[in-house]
């Protein structure tokens, strides 16, 4: 059974981090614990669920009493009926509605249907914002009455990571697999058999959607499937699920191989929650397939990261085809840097943050980094040209063809950095294609990339924006196309100290020590070209935006420059 002193040094500290905050955000009213986002208090299933199993490795006067508190409260939040898209899964926490019943058979919706139904929707909404829009005693309120029509839908229908969030499974399960398997003597009978049914359900859940392909899973996702069904498969001596599970990571590893990529490629956010599990799969898996599937990703991952890692400024090199950030910073790889490198000293972990409330997977696994690996994450190796094919996932792409093949480009130095992406069809705001890295003139980092947003400002999904970009040395070039039916805006977001005493002129942006050469030109369908110059806005000190409007059928080609104060 897992115990503080079982633990290394470090992982002791990084688990007296995590707990220190979470006994602090503990809510004994709700037995869950309590976050704010924009000032507004709501409790976590998901950070709770860690909270139990930091609770129990630390077993200290009441702690195993919380934990099963928790464990309690999570799994009343579970969902539960065979025939929804959403069985098996959890809320986010109470404060959250419960997703509608589906008002169609789902074991009869296709993948297709599904895709379809999502293209349907948005040119509904398209073509009727279009129509307020053009009657002047409603345009004013487009868009609160916009807003009013997808709330329609969402009432009717269970609309995937609007109403229920179907990764919630994988997520609580695994934390779930643990708990079973260190702690299980420690909890009450009906504690146990209450979290076994609860897998039960989810797996089942889980497997539905996997088979059905109507919402395909992300990496972090699939690492954390594969985890959670071969835990519960030897738990149960289900055989049956051993082998659904040990072919499925077969596959995920042939996948993998084909460009030794995943889908996030080069993404901070979900490389660092995949690593947090690919030890668990090493050491724990339960057949052949598991545990290689576990050795090869945790190595080809770090591997894959280095060829994009800057060590003079401490972050990863963008394209980023799925994150958050633009640094490491917040995730779980520092972490795991933190734990893996002998040079970093025990007194110096770094800081508590949401992406690292699961530090107590960690302690209950051995991540490791490949020493060759280490040497290019610690060592600078001077100017150099990054080249890389990988094949993306498009979440809400057309089924059979939402993999597109794309390229990332980077040009790194030891004070500024490069970062563009190729061939994506990617919808989501998550995309970055369009990064830079530079050491300011006050000797931090400051970041500067391109978003797609709605008219309004709004980052959502954004269907048939394409963004083609190469970098090379001081140059980032390519095109922004908008095959949308809404008006677009390229949003090029600056962030750094003093970025709002920035120049943003036509041929000249300078901002503290960067400077910029933008050209900018948008074409019509009509092959009609025309220069244009973006219009800068400051939002705060340190946060300027400079914008492109972009109508449907026009494309930006784009040309931007780059240099460093001496």
């Amino acid at each position: 059974m897992l115990s503080v002193e079982h633990l290394s040094p470090k992982k002791r500290i990084l688990l007296s981090q995590s707990l220190d905050d979470f006994d602090a955000r503990w809510d004994e009213e709700y037995a869950l614990l309590k976050s704010w986002e924009d000032g507004v208090a709501y409790h976590g299933t998901r950070e709770s669920v860690f909270y139990a199993l930091a609770l129990l490795i630390r077993r200290s006067s009441g702690d195993v009493e919380r934990a099963v508190r928790i464990l309690h409260t999570v799994l009343s939040l579970q969902f539960l009926d065979p025939t929804q898209l959403w069985h098996g899964t959890f809320r986010y926490g109470p404060e959250y509605a419960a997703p509608p019943r589906s008002p169609f058979d789902t074991d009869r919706l296709s993948p297709e249907a599904r895709w379809q139904g999502d293209v349907l929707w948005e040119r509904v909404c398209s073509a009727f914002m279009t129509r307020l829009q053009a009657k002047p005693f409603l345009s004013p309120e487009a868009e609160s009455i916009g807003r009013e029509l997808s709330a329609a839908l969402t009432d009717v229908f269970p609309v995937v990571w609007k109403t229920y969030d179907p990764n919630w499974r994988e997520f609580i399960l695994s934390s779930f697999a643990l708990i079973l398997e260190e702690f299980d003597t420690l909890l009450p009978a009906e504690t146990v058999q209450a979290m076994e049914a609860a897998a039960r359900a989810g797996i089942a859940g889980a497997r539905s959607r996997t088979e059905k392909d109507l919402t395909p899973l992300n990496t972090n996702v699939k690492v954390m499937h594969v985890f959670c069904f071969d835990a519960f498969a030897r738990r149960f001596h289900d055989q049956n699920l051993a082998d659904y599970i040990s072919g499925f990571a077969s596959r995920f590893l042939r996948d993998y191989r084909q460009y030794h990529a995943v889908c996030e490629f080069n993404s901070p956010t979900y490389n660092g929650v995949v690593l947090s599990y690919t030890g668990l799969l090493r050491s724990r898996g339960g057949s052949p397939a598991v545990r290689e599937l576990g050795v090869v990703l945790e190595e080809g991952l770090w591997e894959d990261m280095a060829d994009f890692y800057n060590p003079a400024m401490e972050t990863l090199c963008g394209p980023f085809s799925r994150a958050y950030g633009m640094t490491i910073d917040g995730t779980a790889l520092p972490m795991l840097m933190y734990l893996c490198f002998d040079s970093l000293p025990v007194e110096t972990p770094p800081p508590f943050g949401p992406e690292t409330e699961s530090a107590c997977i960690l302690c209950c696994s051995e991540p490791a980094i490949p020493a060759a690996v280490q040497k290019n994450l610690t060592e600078s190796r001077g100017e150099r040209q990054v080249r890389r094919l990988f094949r993306e996932l498009a979440e809400r792409g057309k089924p059979g063809d939402n993999h597109a093949l794309c390229t990332a480009t980077a040009w790194i130095t030891d004070s500024l950095m490069l970062g563009a992406m190729k061939g994506s069809a990617n919808t989501s705001h998550q995309l970055h294609a369009c990064t830079v890295h530079w050491r300011n003139s006050g000797g931090t980092l400051s970041g500067l990339r391109l978003r797609r947003r709605t008219a309004d400002g709004q980052l959502i999904h954004l269907r048939t924006v394409f963004l083609d970009l190469t970098a090379e040395p001081r140059r980032i070039f390519g095109t922004v196309r908008n095959d949308s039916a809404l008006p677009v805006v390229c949003n090029f977001e600056i962030e750094s100290p003093h970025a709002a005493s920035g120049v943003y002129q036509e041929e000249n942006w300078q901002v503290d020590g960067l400077h910029c050469r933008p050209a900018f030109r948008i074409s019509g369908a009509d092959g009609a070209s025309r220069r244009v110059i973006a219009s800068s806005r400051i939002l705060q000190e340190d946060q300027v935006w400079c914008n492109i409007p972009l109508l449907p059928g026009e494309t930006l080609n784009l040309d931007l420059s780059f240099s460093l104060d001496s």
